[in-house]
């Protein structure tokens, strides 16, 4: 009897604690000051509630398409609805989004939700990208009074039609994000009349595509893929009750018309966020939000061959060219061997016994010239389109006689236009020193540099079981596909080579809040390279911001830095790939507690110690990695972690991470040529305390200099004999340079060394 009555009385505690939520409109819940806008914070005020809304369905559920590792099956559902206020016109604040997952499950009710079905829902509210997000608090339908995340009110409602709003509004010509005016529209259906495709923009290795359009001011907004109606042929449905398990859409040409193009605003932010995504972007659900108007030509088939030409070859171009209501009149192909400062044009023609394959030919150019090139077409009524799809996107490849580099296969004339590989999809076959590896205590992810180059010279290698046998500083040949994640460069590693040389590769020192490498995407140019963060100061740097979320944080010159760039550890997943042998970590997760992140995406080796504002580190490693619109260091380890420090200077220890290097059984860190004979040097103990030692294979005659990062000259020895003391008791903690040079000068290598205490 006891059992009975305490079941009665927790039941009826739950239902008194779902009870007591607040029901908002969505117009609240949306709303946001214009003077928080203007102060760039576009945070709805309930941010971290959990409360109630009604709204109307836009659209029938199942059409979205959202992939997500993070979520139970791989699939995310979506709904958007508007304000029941006003019959469910379209109206400023008056729309949200529907985020269908709860305790990483999908929230999967929101698929069997018809358009004009007025619902209620009980969820917290969340944010991402400046997006609000509306978190069903389960899967389950019934009553909120009962402990339902939905309730059906009525199923007998009509569709809401879409509002008609000025692009500009939204965004600019340089799609920014016009918080003022735009986020009023944030999750609502809208309509745009008289549009031009400006860029078309394949991603996620050609699977996917966006692109954009403009208006007759030159605004300009992203048309993207949220739903089934702009997904490409090649798709297949993740959600198994999909009501399609392909795709049908034809991606238009830059040139196109749209007398009208309507769907759901979702934002990207940008701007004065300080982030870098695509601004407001537009999602249509629908064949019907597409309206065309005049179609110019389509260029399609663009084969280039020899595919990587020698100095001796010229370079034929060929392509498909169609006109789909009217004749082509004409195609040129523009090419420029100077950084695209001049462009040469010559005709194209009509290869014989076809109808639409037009050839041209780029004259042979010199080792190493890179040469980029567009081809445009006209058709009869004067309509005019441009391959690739965007004025400020070429096509490019570079003149090699004996193959190509990293720095080739990475190279971009422009992040902003375009970040993709120009050899993606093409097998390469490419050389570099390993900087990371899946050894113990290492990152567990292998990367590859190019020796001697200072930009675009690092690359990650993925899907060959053979990557496990790499050791970090062995130098090796690969070749794979050339392939694309959202914006970060990969091998598919189908065969590799040990060439038997051991290199170090010497980092590239970046201040973490240099304003000009956070815009533009100017950090792309060290996607997986090697890279030291550094006060320029001499000073320490500080964390600026303990939580970004999703294991992310930032450092800068101090803790109050406006700029920062971001660090991400301890996570291992698919949606995250960082070390877990790093101790410094953030402690959020779903249900804050600090413990989750040394569990739940991989098991962390090392103690972790987490991130609080103002903690003071000397100098930090790692790779530069892209991810989620956003460029972030990810440290391989605890030994790239330089002077770790309390707010008060007081030393914070962390565990110990040894890795073993190629050839090392110690801290040998390369060969020289001496006297025209390779030998072995080794530096130890790295890192150092009060004295380091440099050992040779065979007696030498050589100087020995040691520099602090500013480049000043700090100590100078020699060594005459087969080994040499140098002693760093007087040197302060952090990394240094050391120079290992003939005694005429001549530079052997420069090593780096560490010194911690």
């Amino acid at each position: 009897m006891k059992k009975l009555l305490l079941s009665a009385i927790f039941g009826a505690s739950a239902l008194f604690s779902f009870g007591q939520y607040q029901e908002i409109s969505i117009h609240d819940l949306q709303f946001v000051s214009q003077q928080d806008l203007a102060n760039c914070n576009d945070t709805s005020a309930y941010f971290g509630d959990t409360v109630v809304i009604v709204g109307k369905a836009i659209h029938h559920g199942g059409l979205t398409e959202l992939a997500s590792g993070s979520i139970t099956g791989g699939y995310r559902p979506g709904l958007w609805v508007v304000d029941t206020a006003n019959n469910s016109a379209m109206a400023p604040w008056s729309a949200v989004q529907l985020h269908g997952v709860y305790d990483g499950n999908p929230a999967n009710f929101l698929d069997n939700v018809q358009a004009g079905w007025i619902i209620k829902v009980a969820g917290s509210v969340g944010r991402f990208a400046g997006e609000t997000q509306f978190n069903p608090i389960n899967n389950t339908q019934g009553t909120i009074a009962g402990g339902a995340a939905f309730e059906i009110i009525s199923t007998n409602g009509t569709a809401p039609e879409a509002a008609n709003i000025n692009l500009g509004d939204l965004n600019d010509a340089n799609r920014e994000n016009q918080l003022e005016t735009g986020e009023q529209w944030e999750g609502a259906y809208v309509e745009f009349t008289n549009l031009t495709v400006t860029s078309v923009n394949p991603f996620s290795g050609g699977s996917r595509i966006s692109f954009d359009v403009t208006d007759a001011n030159g605004n300009t907004i992203n048309v993207s893929d949220r739903f089934i109606a702009q997904k490409l042929p090649s798709w297949s449905a993740l959600n198994a009750g999909s009501p399609q398990a392909t795709g049908n859409f034809e991606a238009p040409v830059v040139g196109a018309q749209f007398d009208t193009l309507r769907g759901i605003v979702i934002h990207s932010e940008n701007g004065c966020t300080g982030q870098s995504g695509r601004g407001y972007e537009l999602n249509p659900f629908d064949s019907n939000d597409y309206v065309f108007g005049a179609t110019p030509p389509n260029i399609t088939n663009e084969v280039r061959t020899p595919f990587v030409p020698s100095p001796s070859e010229s370079v034929e171009i060929k392509a498909n060219v169609t006109d789909f209501d009217g004749t082509v009149t004409g195609s040129d192909l523009s090419y420029s061997v100077d950084n695209g400062n001049n462009f040469t044009t010559v005709a194209m023609t009509l290869v014989g016994g076809t109808t639409d394959e037009y050839t041209a030919t780029i004259p042979a150019q010199a080792e190493g010239t890179i040469v980029l090139y567009y081809i445009e077409a006209e058709d009869n009524d004067n309509n005019t389109s441009r391959f690739p799809g965007s004025t400020s996107a070429y096509r490019q490849y570079v003149v090699r006689e004996n193959g190509l580099t990293i720095v080739d296969v990475q190279r971009t004339i422009d992040p902003n236009a375009g970040d993709n590989s120009p050899y993606l999809g093409e097998e390469v076959t490419v050389t570099g020193i390993v900087t990371a590896s899946v050894k113990a205590n290492d990152l567990g992810f292998v990367y590859i540099q190019q020796e001697g180059a200072n930009e675009f010279a690092g690359i990650s290698l993925q899907g060959s079981s053979e990557l496990i046998s790499l050791f970090r500083n062995e130098e090796v040949t690969v070749t794979g596909t050339v392939r694309e994640n959202f914006g970060f460069t990969y091998i598919e590693v189908s065969s590799l080579t040990k060439t038997g040389e051991c290199k170090l590769i010497t980092p590239v020192y970046i201040d973490p809040s240099d304003a000009s490498l956070h815009s533009d995407r100017n950090l792309e140019k060290y996607e997986s390279m090697l890279v030291g963060l550094a006060n320029p100061s001499g000073n320490p740097m500080e964390v600026a911001t303990s939580d970004f979320r999703f294991g992310e944080y930032g450092i800068g010159t101090d803790q109050n830095a406006s700029v920062e760039t971001r660090i991400i550890a301890g996570r291992q997943g698919n949606n995250a790939s960082s070390s877990l042998a790093y101790s410094l970590i953030t402690d959020d997760q779903a249900d804050n507690n600090p413990e989750d992140w040394t569990v739940d995406d991989g098991v962390m080796t090392v103690d972790p110690v987490y991130t609080v504002s103002g903690l003071k580190i000397d100098t930090l490693y790692g790779i530069m990695y892209y991810s989620f619109s956003n460029y972030k260091l990810i440290p391989r380890n605890n030994t790239d972690l330089i002077g770790l420090a309390q707010n008060d200077g007081s030393a914070i220890e962390i565990d110990s991470t040894e890795v073993t290097v190629c050839n090392d059984e110690g801290d040998t860190t390369g060969i020289v040529t001496i006297n025209g004979e390779s030998m072995n040097i080794s530096m130890f103990p790295n890192p150092a305390q009060n004295e380091v030692r440099i050992a040779f294979e065979q007696e030498v005659n050589v100087a020995v200099e040691i520099y602090d990062l500013s480049g000043r000259n700090i100590l100078n020895t020699i060594v005459n004999g087969s080994q040499g003391t140098v002693a760093t008791s007087t040197l302060q903690q952090g990394i240094y340079l050391v120079r290992i040079a003939e005694l005429n000068g001549k530079t052997l290598t420069t090593e780096r060394l560490l010194i911690q205490r």
